[in-house]
């Protein structure tokens, strides 16, 4: 299977030589025109590609990347009579029909494999080397949790109210979890940040929320001022991650949910219907036309009196 792109289809703009908007191995996600099932061949376009789809098209190709190494991995470790076509075969396909991507799914594995292993049919032998494989290649990478928010107090306690404030929440936090410590920054006066690093995404947020919970009941004690400019969050691309809660939905709820909202968009299409607006903006456009058109004579006119006016002076000027 061989794909063509044409010159026209790479960009808008005028193409006179194309190394300038594509390389040489670089890989770019393409959208399908046509496919010749009996040439064999597909007819791409680089230009019709949103930024948006080319973003989430990238994430599923490295989802899939990893996925096919691990079953790579695991049809090594398995002995030459297993191919890796066989380990896609036996539960690979499944995986991507039971959940979004496979990839979801062996995250899954890493914190309840029973639930997954459950659905498809494997053997023992197998289920300990794929475990295996998975905690070599997508070991769990620590998240960094971040808010924001400005202190200030006015008082006659001053910085000292603001570290009492400070102090307080972190040691109330911090001895509640030994896996997961805050610790407060200074950005600028007023705004400070409040930071984290752990494994457990949902207690870390909980935690935080918590600590500015205690820290703004401390500095309005003590008669200061709070406020919260950033909500707790994640940083990085680990924000883009699906919860394990979401990817162990069934695939009816997800579906249930993907018909309530297009019920719900073609409700709004319905109720947007009724409304006429034809009669308004032709007469919008008319009276942008009359007004046009003043423009236009009034300019005319000038012209013509300023040329008359030279015709006049160049015949005094002759007499």
């Amino acid at each position: 299977m061989e794909g063509y792109l044409l010159s026209t289809e790479v960009t808008k703009k005028r193409v006179k030589l194309v190394n300038k908007y594509m390389k040489v191995g670089k890989q770019e996600p393409m959208m399908v025109i046509r496919v010749d099932r009996e040439k064999r061949y597909i007819d791409l376009s680089k230009k019709k590609v949103l930024a948006a789809d080319a973003e989430a098209t990238e994430i599923y190709y490295k989802k899939a990347k990893m996925v096919h190494n691990i079953l790579k991995q695991m049809a090594v470790k398995l002995g030459p009579d297993c191919t890796l076509l066989s380990l896609y075969e036996k539960f690979g396909w499944k995986l991507y029909e039971k959940y979004d991507h496979a990839f979801d799914a062996f995250r899954l594995i890493m914190s309840d494999k029973e639930a997954v292993f459950k659905e498809i049919d494997i053997s023992p032998e197998d289920q300990r080397v794929l475990f295996e494989a998975i905690s070599r290649k997508m070991a769990p990478t620590p998240l960094k949790l971040r808010a924001d928010f400005e202190l200030t107090c006015f008082t006659y306690e001053g910085i000292d109210a603001l570290k009492a404030a400070l102090l307080t929440a972190k040691a109330s936090v911090n001895s509640k979890d030994p896996q997961i410590q805050v610790s407060f920054k200074l950005i600028a006066p007023p705004h400070y940040r409040i930071e984290t690093v752990t494994l457990k995404k949902n207690e870390g947020l909980a935690l935080l929320d918590q600590a500015l919970r205690e820290v703004e009941v401390v500095i309005k004690e003590k008669g200061g001022t709070f406020k919260v400019v950033n909500k707790p969050q994640i940083i990085g691309d680990s924000a883009k991650d699906k919860d394990l809660e979401d990817i162990m939905k069934l695939p009816g709820e997800h579906d249930s949910e993907d018909g309530g909202d297009s019920s719900a968009e073609e409700d709004n299409d319905e109720g947007m219907g009724d409304i006429d607006l034809g009669d308004e903006a032709g007469a919008g456009s008319g009276e942008e036309d009359e007004g046009e058109e003043k423009k236009v004579g009034a300019g005319a006119a000038k012209k013509s009196s300023k040329k008359k006016a030279k015709k006049e002076d160049s015949e005094e000027d002759s007499q």
